[in-house]
């Protein structure tokens, strides 16, 4: 019994680093497509532009307490990726006035505007 446990160890030892490698690196080096990104969080037009944010406004210009959900401030982090229609692009591209679909990193603050880190941005239009 005690022979069989140690073999089975060592077996799982020499596979568990390559099954640990085969999985990071799928992880690492696969990137979603815009067809596997589900909805949106946001689809609006650039209010303003900073630096490294975007403020988007998906209200058509309400200023009502309703309309808090509808707008939103979106960081560019190292993660983000910018699109025109399917065609990455530079972040320098994302303009005010533009319309655009963001796509979060997953935590969003819920602050009125919504706060949170932009994983992709699609450039609506031509």
């Amino acid at each position: 019994m005690k022979n069989s446990i140690a073999g089975a160890a060592r077996r799982v030892s020499t596979f568990v680093p390559w099954g640990v490698c085969l999985v990071l690196v799928a992880g690492c080096s696969a990137d979603v497509g815009l067809s596997d990104l589900g909805k949106p969080y946001l689809t609006g037009v650039i209010a303003s532009r900073a630096s490294a944010s975007v403020f988007v406004d998906g209200s058509g210009g309400l200023t009502t307490p309703e309309s808090c959900g509808s707008k939103g401030q979106f960081n560019i982090v190292g993660e983000t990726r910018v699109f025109r229609g399917t065609t990455a692009v530079a972040a320098a591209q994302l303009t005010v006035r533009l319309k655009v679909s963001v796509w979060t990193t997953g935590i969003v603050i819920t602050t009125c505007p919504i706060q949170a880190n932009a994983m992709r941005i699609v450039i609506e239009g031509s």
